[in-house]
């Protein structure tokens, strides 16, 4: 039995399954995009390496996610993710103002009943965005803050998503953002 525990922050839903994680189609050899961004941070302390999520909905065809959930505690809806993007064109480019319609079309692909105004940040030297996110989850509402970084043709998201654990959430996706170093591949 499937059940959906986290949403993309901002944009996709990530779906934990009992036996793994789902296939993701690779790019064929016909496609034009780079290979995401690498992406590194430390894991904070009392948390593991998750490898039973997907990502149901990505906000481009091209991307690769970490997951970081509590260690000893129960699975739920409490995880934290960092998700590399590909962007179709250079974000360097854009203005604030076209961001901040990006996240907000992004936070619409999934339903949002609440999303708030993405405020202003620097993550890892780069201009960032953050933006809390309510969405629907059947009779569930997911929970989570986005922290969005653009980089030329890349985005890297970090979501913080709480459900029993909002503190240890909190202060681990502090430091994940302080520890985050983005590079291009």
């Amino acid at each position: 039995m499937m059940r959906t525990l986290v949403a993309l922050l901002g944009t996709a839903v990530l779906l934990l399954t009992g036996c793994g994680t789902a296939p993701r189609q690779a790019p064929t050899a016909a496609s034009t995009a780079p290979p995401p961004t690498t992406v590194t941070f430390r894991t904070p302390t009392g948390f593991r390496s998750a490898h039973d999520y997907t990502i149901l909905v990505p906000l481009t065809p091209h991307g690769d996610a970490q997951w970081r959930v509590p260690s000893g505690e129960p699975e739920g809806l409490d995880v934290i993710f960092v998700e590399s993007y590909v962007l179709s064109a250079d974000s360097d480019r854009w203005s604030d103002a076209r961001k901040r319609r990006q996240i907000h079309d992004w936070a619409g692909k999934v339903h949002a009943t609440r999303a708030s105004e993405p405020t202003r940040a620097t993550v890892a030297g780069l201009p960032a965005y953050q933006q809390r996110i309510n969405q629907p989850d059947g009779d569930d509402t997911l929970r989570y803050d986005a922290t969005f970084v653009f980089t030329g043709r890349f985005l890297v998201q970090v979501g913080c998503q709480w459900d029993q654990h909002p503190t240890l959430i909190r202060t681990a996706c502090r430091q994940v953002l302080a520890t985050l170093t983005i590079g291009a591949v």
